[in-house]
């Protein structure tokens, strides 16, 4: 009975360090498994510290509420064990008061793959002299580890892989001597540095195809719906490539409004527009990298020297949507943008993002940008904390599924670059034999782009459509692209259960906020008032809106508390 108790108290803390993004989350949900797969029975609570993750304060806690449910059921509290009550210290209260335990050193065992890892198990290799230099080092530990030798990976982004070998001279593993510096492993490390080498054996034995590191990381497998990553012919996501349906696509993206849905954009005529023509041969294709995304002069050098060695000329400026473009860079100087636009996303920012709900603008401002191809480049990083691995997964299947993006998962800035330099020469390649066709910058509005340049598309036999790189700008600006219907849909995702398509159903039906009112005023019932955008706005699927969600925006638009 009190094991059932004990559960049941243990399980409810945890539910509410889960809700409350408690660091104690973890240590609670230790405790609950180690007390549900508790095999004796516990008497009083103090006794539960034998179990793994339970500790002196998690116990009191336990007595203080078996205290309380022994007053409330007028039932006798579970006598303490006479042996604990000789050593141990309790307050007034009968609750064990915590001690400070005695701490032996534990033993330092490097994190799978990480630089340390690396550099131990490289400087064992069978072919390794007893002392080497740091080229030879980093030569035989590349291989063996995730981190990057040439460039920062992790959150402070100023250490790299090489830095680890401080770590190891300060823990009696590794020796520095002489100058030039030599390294050698001591016998501690080379004890310790064969234990590795075992480990990665087995690894490579059982052929695991994913790496875990022993820290708790999300590493989110999503389904490549417009390509395998493997292959180099499918890096580069091509039209009609992705599994979802594109004229649908157009309706339900969160970048490509329907028309219908802008009451306010200009219709234009497209049979009437004149496209400029630049024959093939006659432009350049450049990359063009947010300099705001280059956060160091030395990711910048480590970038600028990984693209010169790749025969890519590197162009930096600041984006307005977007962390990198291809730009055709005529002869006569000519900017004109390519319909390929890439978001690079650190797990870590990936997170960020989608809490203060920056992940969702930016892939609405991605869609509305006119590149055909958004790419999502998501680098691996270890987070402390599992709690979001479903919100990604969630994010990111749906940026594939719903808004046609094509999603690289890369471990770090090393592969982001090679990912770069590898579309470069795909895209210099096929846009080495291919026209374009550009519209002119006056027709170029935030408003109707999209919808234009899907009509001129269809027009000219399906070619595409490209336009300056002024233009791109422009268009992407966050305060050139605001509209007063754009600023009612923005409000309206503010609402909680007021998904995209919902939200547009409602800009259908009322353009701005002040009709939404107007009806409202006209209504004389509560009732009628409360269903009034459920009556109203009647789209089948993910754009219905149920009468629990009209009633709460005509209630938030009201300044009354919404109804639970």
């Amino acid at each position: 009975m009190p094991n059932e108790l004990y559960l049941a108290w243990l399980k409810e803390w945890k539910e509410k360090a889960f809700e409350a993004e408690s660091k104690g989350y973890k240590t609670l949900k230790t405790a609950y498994n180690s007390m549900l797969d508790c095999d004796h029975e516990i008497g009083h609570p103090s006794q539960a510290i034998k179990l793994h993750g339970i500790g002196p304060v998690l116990c009191g806690r336990l007595e203080k509420r078996m205290l309380a449910h022994c007053r409330e059921n007028n039932v006798p509290m579970p006598e303490r064990p006479r042996q604990e009550l000789q050593q141990d210290n309790t307050n007034e209260d009968g609750a064990p008061v915590a001690k400070k335990r005695k701490t032996s050193a534990r033993e330092y065992i490097p994190q799978y793959r990480s630089g340390a890892f690396g550099l131990l198990v490289g400087m064992s290799d069978p072919t390794a002299s007893l002392s080497m230099s740091k080229s030879d080092v980093v030569r035989l530990a590349k291989p063996l580890t995730d981190a990057s030798f040439d460039v920062a990976g992790d959150s402070n982004r100023f250490f790299t892989a090489w830095n680890s070998m401080k770590t190891l001279i300060d823990r009696s593993l590794v020796t520095k001597y002489g100058n030039p510096p030599k390294y050698t492993l001591t016998e501690t490390g080379l004890e310790l540095s064969k234990r590795l080498r075992d480990r990665l054996d087995n690894v490579q034995r059982a052929q695991m195809g994913v790496r875990a590191p022993q820290s708790i990381s999300v590493d989110v497998e999503v389904v490549d719906l417009a390509g395998s990553d493997e292959s180099e012919a499918d890096d580069l996501p091509l039209a009609g490539q992705t599994t979802v349906n594109r004229d649908s696509q157009e309706e339900r993206s969160s970048g490509r409004l329907p028309s219908r849905a802008r009451p306010d954009a200009v219709e234009i005529d497209a049979s009437q527009i004149q496209l400029r023509n630049i024959p093939a041969g006659s432009y350049s294709v450049q990359l063009i990298i947010d300099n705001r995304e280059v956060k160091t002069q030395r990711e910048r050098d480590f970038i600028e020297q990984k693209l010169d060695a790749a025969g890519i000329a590197l162009d930096a400026r600041m984006l307005d949507v977007g962390d990198a473009v291809w730009i055709a860079k005529c002869q006569d100087g000519t900017e004109v943008v390519l319909d390929y636009v890439v978001e690079r996303k650190r797990l870590d920012d990936l997170v960020s993002s989608i809490k203060d709900g920056r992940f969702k603008e930016q892939k609405f401002r991605l869609g509305r940008c006119g590149c055909e191809h958004v790419i999502y480049i998501i680098e691996r990083y270890v987070l402390s904390s599992d709690y979001f691995a479903e919100a990604i997964r969630t994010s990111l299947a749906g940026a594939q599924v719903h808004d046609g993006c094509f999603v690289k998962h890369v471990k770090n800035l090393n592969e982001t670059t090679d990912y770069l330099c590898k579309l470069t020469h795909q895209l210099s390649s096929r846009y080495a034999h291919r026209d374009l066709y550009v519209l002119p910058d006056r027709y170029v509005d935030s408003r109707s782009f999209v919808d234009l340049k899907a009509r001129l598309g269809e027009l000219h036999n399906g070619k595409c459509i490209s336009i300056s790189y002024d233009a791109y700008q422009g268009v992407s600006r966050k305060q050139g692209i605001m509209t007063v219907g754009d600023i009612w849909l923005k409000q309206l995702l503010c609402i909680r259960g007021l998904s995209l398509e919902k939200a547009l159903e409602v800009r259908d039906r009322f353009p701005v906020m002040r009709d939404l009112m107007e009806a409202y005023r006209k209504l004389h019932s509560l009732e009628n008032k409360y269903r009034l955008l459920h009556d109203t706005c009647n789209g089948s699927g993910r754009k219905a809106i149920g009468k629990a969600l009209s009633r709460k925006v005509y209630e938030l638009l009201h300044d009354k508390e919404p109804s639970k």
